[in-house]
């Protein structure tokens, strides 16, 4: 039987020791494809990975290297890109950090620091080479230390699609055994027999982010990972079918960020999306290009606005993308 998630997994038992020390305890104008991830001009090192079992359906990976983090990320924000953002709606207001209201209106120029609190989108997988290249042929390479369901689930891993989902805490905590945003089950399955896999590389300027599973909604006990920039999870086989949340985070030193970007965590996500594509079109056809919200939305509590990337960053000078916003009062 597929092992299940269980509550205080042993950090020293799922990785290697130097990185349980590291840890804390607590848990543009022209014609663009708007689907396709471009490829980043830095040149970038090899890497060579440490891996850890973390459980069935559950491997740790890292570390990848600054400048190899912010290469991705910049990768992921490619012009034509389209996301959804926003704050919390509470009482009628939206909030962003610190409890400001934030209520952009119309359509304005802005870069990525004025996304509010979260949002995320989605880019196609289709080029080869850059950082993206990088990161996977990092991890193929060590797919030797893997368990061998894992070595053959990423022997046939054939990412089609890179999702982006970015966190500023803007004076949030998360309570003791709370989460931030409450638990979810990945949604990006064909079914619920789906166990391609998923690569999730952590990125953003945080110490660190306790990643917690469970076998469902119901359990008690979770599985808690702490993840710090760079280091990834390869999720396979039972473990698409766990549930997600965000249960701890740890905020950099001061003057001592692990990126330059203005996001407190970034769950950058590899993912093979060929049969969920074939299999739910409309779903995935609104991932790639999400509407406007709208107030109808089940999600506009979260995200009320949404963002095009008119122009591609470029992490070796620390420009930023450019970023058109359209806030709340705009339409599609």
């Amino acid at each position: 039987a597929n092992a299940r998630p269980h509550g205080g997994f042993p950090r020293s038992s799922a990785l290697p020791a130097e990185k349980e020390q590291s840890h804390p305890s607590a848990r543009a104008n022209s014609e663009v494809r708007t689907d396709h991830l471009d490829r980043c001009p830095t040149p970038l090192p090899a890497v060579a990975l440490q891996v850890a079992a973390v459980d069935a359906g559950c491997v740790w990976l890292g570390t990848l290297p600054p400048a190899l983090r912010d290469a991705l990320l910049c990768e992921a924000f490619p012009r034509g890109t389209t996301g959804v953002c926003g704050g919390l709606l509470e009482g009628g207001r939206v909030r962003g950090a610190h409890g400001h209201v934030y209520e952009p209106e119309g359509a304005s120029a802005v870069d990525w620091s004025a996304l509010g609190l979260h949002g995320n989108h989605a880019v196609g997988l289709e080029r080869r080479g850059g950082a993206a290249a990088a990161v996977l042929d990092a991890v193929r390479a060590a797919a030797p230390g893997m368990p061998q369901d894992a070595r053959e689930r990423l022997a046939a891993f054939q990412p089609t699609c890179v999702r982006v989902a970015f966190e500023t805490m803007g004076g949030r905590s998360i309570r003791p055994n709370g989460s931030l945003c409450g638990w979810s089950s990945d949604r990006l399955r064909t079914d619920n027999m789906d166990g391609t896999p998923k690569l999730l590389v952590m990125l953003g300027k945080a110490a660190s982010v306790v990643e917690s599973y469970k076998y469902s909604k119901s359990d008690v006990q979770a599985l808690e990972v702490p993840l710090r920039p760079g280091e990834m999870l390869l999720l396979h086989g039972s473990g698409r079918s766990w549930v997600n949340a965000v249960t701890g985070y740890t905020p950099a030193a001061d003057g001592h960020p692990a990126s330059t970007t203005p996001f407190d965590f970034v769950h950058l996500q590899f993912l093979d999306l060929a049969a969920f594509a074939r299999a739910k079109p409309r779903e995935y056809e609104k991932l790639l290009k999400p509407p406007h919200p709208s107030p109808s939305d089940g999600s506009y509590k979260w995200m009320q606005c949404s963002y095009t990337v008119t122009c591609a960053g470029q992490p070796e000078t620390f420009m930023a993308p450019g970023i058109r916003l359209s806030g709340s009062a705009v339409a599609d």
